[in-house]
């Protein structure tokens, strides 16, 4: 179908009134940052412009994310009426490395590049019902300015709000290094131990920093059973923990830190 576009379709978009009956158009842009995508979609079809949508989404870079847009974009479409009759699809983006993928003049290697790939082309398959033309243009972000706009407040609004649970957990953690200054830490056989300092009994609670973990009751109802990297990614310290830390003179925010600032 390239033969047929007008020259400028190429690389503008064009408005809905210039769409032919059965042509759809989706235009999809993506903002990267910190391991997360802000993603907008734009859909034209025959004299209708859908209602732009945004998205967020995990990202593993930003041809990743680009790749995701697309994936998003056909997902909406395929929730469309004008899905039911398309004979003619036109997918703007302006990441050349994304073009490269969808046009299959690269192959993708890495697994969440291939993961991204499938989904895409699972849709294409859902929308293909008979002879579907595909079209894939590279545009220049000028020319998809809103949505590129939409995209980057979105990117912003999902890290906002990320890193107010980042601070979240900061506070969660201050509590929990205050309460630990009520317990005092023994040593024995080579293994430390947690006892309150008022009314405590020996031998008290079994602690350790290198691995995390605790005999007490709340680490072994959150975390005694999840695997390890489940509790290298998401755990908080105990009270007991952040009391041997103080005891041996390490920071628990250093021990703890990627399960703290993490931004998934």
């Amino acid at each position: 179908m390239t033969h047929l576009l007008p020259a400028n379709w190429h690389t503008v978009p064009p408005k809905e009134h210039e769409i032919p009956q059965g042509c759809s158009v989706v235009i999809c842009d993506a903002s990267f940052k910190e391991g997360v995508a802000g993603i907008s979609v734009s859909i034209r079809t025959n004299g209708k412009e859908y209602q732009p949508f945004e998205y967020s989404a995990k990202s593993r870079g930003p041809v990743h994310a680009e790749l995701k847009a697309v994936e998003k974009a056909l997902k909406r479409l395929c929730k469309l009426s004008p899905s039911r009759s398309v004979t003619s699809l036109i997918i703007y983006t302006d990441c050349k490395y994304a073009c490269n993928f969808l046009e299959q003049r690269w192959t993708p290697r890495r697994g969440y590049i291939q993961d991204v790939m499938a989904g895409v082309n699972k849709c294409l398959h859902e929308l293909n019902t008979g002879d579907l033309s595909l079209v894939i243009c590279h545009t220049r972000t000028k020319h998809i300015r809103r949505c590129d706009r939409r995209a980057r407040r979105r990117r912003e609004e999902e890290l906002d709000r990320k890193r107010d649970r980042v601070i979240s957990r900061i506070m969660r953690v201050d509590a929990t290094i205050a309460r630990g200054r009520e317990i005092s830490i023994n040593e024995s056989d080579g293994y430390y131990y947690a006892v309150p300092k008022t009314n405590g009994f020996p031998p008290g609670y079994r602690v350790s920093l290198h691995p995390v973990s605790c005999s007490c009751p709340w680490w072994m109802h959150n975390w005694a059973d999840k695997e390890e990297a489940a509790v290298n990614a998401r755990a908080l310290p105990c009270k007991h923990m952040c009391a041997l830390a103080e005891h041996l003179g390490t920071n628990v925010y250093d021990v703890f830190s990627h399960q703290i600032e993490r931004l998934d």
